[in-house]
């Protein structure tokens, strides 16, 4: 522990004083200071302070000798008071006293918010049925309903007399008198085209004079006869035969189709496609069919034909077995409607 001489005397006796005024006042300062100037003749002191929170410090004080103290002299003035020390720390909270008696009921406060509404209690028992009551007065006629679906038909009555015959009615047109237009035509040369998968009108040189009426065949732009003409409006039945063969030499398959067009635009769905296969002998066919097509007056139809191969051809026979010649292309035309 270090020494500290006269300062650390000095310290302890400011701290005395403090300390001693605070507890017992002005005489027992007083005392204490003539006390601690007897300190001087203390042969050693050692001290030790620390500071703490609530106070200055605290001191320790370990005196290992002390020299007796000189006669006191006459007490000296009493000196100024000293400033007030530091408040010490609060002490402990004492007992809980007794409690007091109890204090008169205050007046009732303001009612609460409603709570919410408990849950529904369970249905109570059916109570016991009441005399029936008087009949009350009919009410109004409600309006008609909507009417019902119709029944089903009855039984056919009883024929009636047979009444007056009635005036005769003028006549009516004639109408058709005869079988109606026709014309029948055929062609002598062999057919067949310069170029694959290109459409060709058929064509018809010659006309059966004694079995047509009211048809005859007209050119097409080219000049090549193929156009079948009508002069009346009506529905026509056209019917043809066309003999395909292919050139000899020649094995496998050869397709044509065939079709026809109406003024110069071909009709949707009447095209058919026919397969020839072997050399010249086997590979023979005869397309034949007929339509039905409406025509206005003046207007005509065609035969339309195309081939995938060269070969193929629609030849006139001239020498059969026994019977005439066989021409490329037969055509009937007759009016129906």
């Amino acid at each position: 522990m270090a020494k500290h001489g006269p300062k650390i005397k000095f310290h302890v006796i400011k701290n005395i004083v403090k300390f001693t005024a605070v507890i017992s006042g002005l005489g027992i300062a007083i005392f204490i200071l003539s006390y601690a100037f007897g300190l001087n003749n203390l042969l050693s002191i050692e001290s030790s302070y620390t500071k703490s929170e609530g106070s200055d410090f605290s001191i320790t004080e370990d005196i290992s000798t002390v020299t007796p103290p000189s006669p006191v002299g006459p007490v000296g003035k009493t000196g100024k008071q000293g400033l007030t020390g530091p408040i010490g720390p609060i002490g402990p909270t004492g007992p809980t006293g007794s409690t007091g008696s109890q204090g008169a009921t205050g007046s009732t406060g303001p009612a609460g918010p409603t709570g919410n509404q408990g849950a529904t209690g369970a249905t109570g028992s059916t109570g016991l049925t009441g005399s029936p009551g008087e009949v009350g007065a009919t009410g109004a006629i409600g309006p008609t309903g909507p009417q019902g679906p119709v029944g089903p038909q009855g039984l056919t009555g009883t024929p009636g007399e047979k009444g007056d015959k009635g005036e005769k009615g003028e006549k009516g047109d004639p109408g058709i008198t005869t079988f109606g237009y026709r014309g029948s035509f055929f062609d002598t040369t062999t057919q067949q085209h310069s170029n694959i998968n290109s459409p060709k009108a058929m064509e018809l040189n010659s006309t059966s004079a004694s079995e047509t009426n009211g048809i005859s065949i007209s050119n097409n732009d080219s000049g090549r006869p193929t156009r079948i003409t009508v002069a009346n409006s009506g529905t026509y039945n056209l019917q043809f035969s066309a003999q395909l063969a292919r050139v000899s030499g020649h094995k496998g398959t050869t397709t044509a189709e065939i079709w026809i067009k109406k003024m110069n635009s071909n009709v949707d769905f009447t095209n058919t496609k026919i397969t020839l296969s072997g050399d010249e002998d086997a590979a023979k066919e005869v397309a034949a069919w007929n339509f039905l097509v409406y025509l206005e007056a003046n207007q005509f139809v065609e035969l339309m034909w195309t081939v995938d191969d060269l070969r193929m051809q629609m030849p006139t026979i001239t020498t059969g077995l026994n019977g005439p010649s066989i021409p490329s292309l037969i055509v009937t035309m007759t009016q129906v409607g």
